[in-house]
C-alpha cells in the first residue's frame, strides 16, 4: 500500500469528473490510492461497480447533524463545509498514508506531482495562491475581489501527516461546519476563506509560488508570461470552463477562453473523457444541500449592472434648475 492518497469530494452528478480525475491519477501515480468523498446520498448508485473506493458522508456524520448542515447550505457550500471532515476521515481510514493530496473533481493531472511531494518533505500543509502577480490592467478579478473569495485555492491542497496537520484540520473543520456560506457581506466564502489564516496560525505551512504547476481560469494569463515553462502543467482545473455556472471566475474579463487554441484542445479532450464516463444514474440533483446555489454573474452582466448603477447615481446627483 502506498503512503500517498488522492482525495476528491463530489456529488453524484460530479462523479464522471471525479472518475476522470481518478484515471489521470492512475496513469501518473499507479501505486497511489484514489478516494472519492461523496457529499451526497448513495441513492441510485449503490449497485454500480465504481473503480474507486467511495466514502459516503453518511458514514462520517450522524443523520441529525447531516440534516442540519443540508438545511443551511447549498450543495456547493455543503461540499466545502465537509472537506476537512473528509480529509480527517481519510487519514483515519488509511493509517499508513503519510501524504494526502486533495484535488477538486473538476481537475485532471498531466504530469507526476513529484515537485509537490518534494515540498511535502519539509511542509506539513502546502497552499497554492490563486494569483501570484499583481494585476497590471483594469480587468477583473482584481486584488479586492480575491480578498472576498480567499487568497489560496482550496481546490488543491497537500498535506503531510504531522502534529501540525492534526492541529490544523480540526480547527478548519470547526470553522467551516457553521461558516462555509458564500456571503461576501459577512466575509464568508466556502472553506477557502479560512485558509488565509493557516500560514499565521500553524507551523510547517508553505505557499507554493510555482506558476508552472497548475492552470485555471484565474491564472491562465500568468502561465503565458512564465519563462521556460514546461510543455504541460502538473494539473489543470477546469472549473468555470467545463461548466460556466461553476466557480467564482466565470465573470472574469482578463482571459477569453474561446481565443486560446491550447485551452480549447485541453477542454475538448477533457470533455470527451468525462462524457465517456457518464451514466444515467449519475444525472440527478444532489440529495443534500437544500439551499439554492448562488447565481454566477458573467462578465457582460456585471458590466451592465455597473453601468446602470453609474447612470442611477448620475441621475440622483444631477443638479436641477430652480424656477422662480
Amino acid at each position: 500500500m502506498s503512503d500517498l492518497l488522492f482525495l476528491t469530494v463530489c456529488t453524484v452528478r460530479q462523479l464522471p469528473q471525479a472518475l476522470a480525475l481518478g484515471q489521470s491519477v492512475d496513469r501518473l501515480h499507479p501505486n497511489a490510492t484514489f478516494l472519492i468523498g461523496l457529499a451526497d446520498a448513495e441513492q441510485g448508485i449503490a449497485g454500480i461497480n465504481l473503480p474507486y473506493q467511495v466514502l459516503p458522508v453518511s458514514s462520517m456524520i450522524e443523520p441529525g447533524m447531516l440534516n442540519t448542515l443540508s438545511g443551511q447550505y447549498s450543495p456547493t457550500e455543503l461540499a466545502g463545509a465537509l472537506k476537512p471532515t473528509f480529509i480527517r476521515a481519510a487519514y483515519t481510514q488509511f493509517p499508513e498514508v503519510q501524504h494526502l493530496i486533495y484535488l477538486d473533481p473538476n481537475s485532471a493531472i498531466y504530469a507526476p506531482l513529484t515537485p509537490v511531494l518534494e515540498r511535502l518533505q519539509t511542509a506539513s500543509v502546502l497552499l497554492t495562491p490563486f494569483m501570484q502577480k499583481a494585476p497590471a490592467d483594469d480587468a477583473l478579478p482584481d486584488e479586492k475581489y480575491m480578498q472576498n473569495i480567499g487568497l489560496y485555492n482550496a481546490d488543491f491542497l497537500a498535506f503531510r501527516r504531522s502534529a501540525e496537520t492534526d492541529r490544523m484540520l480540526p480547527w478548519w473543520e470547526d470553522r467551516v461546519q457553521t461558516r462555509a456560506r458564500i456571503d461576501f457581506c459577512e466575509s464568508l466564502c466556502l472553506d477557502q476563506i479560512w485558509l488565509m489564516h493557516v500560514p499565521a496560525f500553524f507551523d510547517g505551512v508553505q505557499i507554493a509560488k510555482n506558476i508552472d504547476w497548475h492552470r485555471g481560469l484565474w491564472n491562465w494569463h500568468e502561465w503565458g508570461g512564465t519563462a521556460d515553462k514546461p510543455e504541460q502543467p502538473l494539473w489543470v482545473n477546469f472549473k468555470g470552463l467545463y461548466n460556466r455556472n461553476e466557480g467564482f471566475f466565470a465573470y472574469q474579463t482578463r482571459v477569453d477562453p474561446t481565443r486560446d487554441s491550447a485551452l480549447q484542445r485541453l477542454l475538448t479532450d477533457y470533455r470527451a473523457g468525462v462524457q465517456r464516463l457518464a451514466q444515467p444514474a449519475f444525472d440527478r440533483p444532489p440529495a443534500y444541500g437544500r439551499q439554492p446555489e448562488k447565481p454566477v454573474v458573467f462578465g457582460w452582466r456585471r458590466g451592465a449592472v455597473e453601468a446602470l448603477r453609474s447612470l442611477v447615481n448620475q441621475i440622483n446627483t444631477m443638479p436641477l434648475p430652480v424656477w422662480k
